[in-house]
């Protein structure tokens, strides 16, 4: 085997796990950038949410923009309220399948009662935006393998 193949050989290889490896990395800092992105955009929805409390309670709101779902309830046991985030899987009626939400979870107070809210937002957009994303990557390094062989 020529000394030149040897070395491409090699070189394509190497390229080839690093790719591999840096493109977990890439997916995984791209996801945590768009959860970052989705709990700050509920954070600011939050803040909106306790100003217009009692038009809720009401009855007077129905929905609310930025988010896809509110849930209050009465707070069973009372204590200081930590904003929570989560993960849920929900049922979607508009697609008529189950689809990953993002929660966040806080407690306020209105007329001498505490009140647990909770708002869900779906992940779906920033699911297949990452998911589009990542794709073009690894086509785009099968590509240059390609070439480079």
């Amino acid at each position: 085997m020529k000394l030149l193949t040897k070395s491409t050989l090699y070189i394509a290889t190497l390229s080839l796990f690093l790719f591999f490896f840096m493109g977990i990395i890439f997916y995984h800092i791209l996801k945590n950038m768009s959860l970052a992105e989705m709990n700050r955009e509920m954070q600011g929805t939050r803040d909106m949410v306790l100003d217009v409390f009692p038009h809720f309670l009401g009855g007077q709101l129905g929905g609310f923009p930025g988010i896809d779902s509110l849930s209050i309830a009465l707070a069973g046991n009372p204590g200081p309220g930590v904003d929570h985030f989560g993960d849920t899987l929900m049922f979607d009626p508009s697609s008529s399948q189950f689809r990953n939400f993002r929660s966040l979870t806080f407690r306020t107070s209105h007329g001498g009662s505490e009140y647990e809210v909770v708002l869900y937002k779906s992940t779906t957009p920033t699911d297949k935006l990452v998911e589009k994303v990542t794709l073009l990557m690894t086509l785009m390094v099968l590509l240059f393998l390609a070439g480079f062989l």
